[in-house]
C-alpha cells in the first residue's frame, strides 16, 4: 500500500473528525489520478462531517486550478503541430474557447493562428470564435480591431465583430 492508499484508508477508516481535514489537505497537495475521485467522493457524502467536506472543496479549487493551468499547456501544444496534424490544430484551438480567458499564453497563440495569413481557414474560423469569447468584450474588440484591414479574412473577421458587437 503507498503512501496516498494509506492516507485514504485513514480517512475512511481510522481518522477522527479533527484529523480528516488535515489529511485532505496533505493529499490535495500530491499530483495523483486517485486524488479527483477521492475528494468528490467525501465532498458528495452528506454522512461525512462538516470540516471535512469543507476541506474536500477547497481542495478541489486548487485542484481545478492544476487542472486548468495543463489544459492550457495540452492545448498551445495541439496547436504547435506540423501541417499534416491540421485537424489536431483545428480542434485544440476550438477547445481553447473554454479556457481563452484563464491563460494569457493561450490567447496569444489562439490570436496569432487567427492573424497568420497562412493558417487554414478553418483554423482562423475557430480562432476567430474562439476571441469572441474573451472577456471583458472590451479586451475581444481590442484584438479584432488590430486586425489587417488587407487579409483576405479580414471580411469575415468585420462580419462576425458588427453581428456581435454592433461595429
Amino acid at each position: 500500500m503507498d503512501t496516498i492508499e494509506q492516507q485514504i484508508h485513514e480517512f475512511k477508516h481510522e481518522a477522527t473528525e479533527g484529523v480528516k481535514p488535515r489529511l485532505i489537505e496533505d493529499l490535495s497537495y500530491t499530483e495523483d489520478e486517485r486524488i479527483l475521485p477521492f475528494l468528490l467522493s467525501v465532498l458528495c457524502d452528506a454522512d461525512e462531517v462538516d470540516v471535512a467536506r469543507i476541506e474536500a472543496a477547497k481542495a478541489l479549487m486548487v485542484d481545478i486550478e492544476r487542472q486548468r493551468d495543463a489544459s492550457c499547456d495540452a492545448l498551445i501544444s495541439g496547436t504547435e503541430r506540423d501541417e499534416e496534424d491540421e485537424g489536431v490544430r483545428r480542434h485544440a484551438v476550438e477547445a481553447a474557447s473554454s479556457y481563452v480567458n484563464d491563460s494569457d499564453d493561450l490567447l496569444d497563440v489562439v490570436t496569432a493562428l487567427l492573424f497568420a495569413g497562412d493558417t487554414d481557414d478553418e483554423t482562423r474560423a475557430n480562432a476567430l470564435a474562439t476571441v469572441h469569447d474573451v472577456r471583458p468584450a472590451e479586451r475581444c474588440l481590442e484584438i479584432l480591431d488590430d486586425f489587417p484591414e488587407d487579409d483576405p479574412f479580414g471580411e469575415v473577421v468585420r462580419s462576425m465583430t458588427h453581428l456581435t458587437f454592433g461595429r
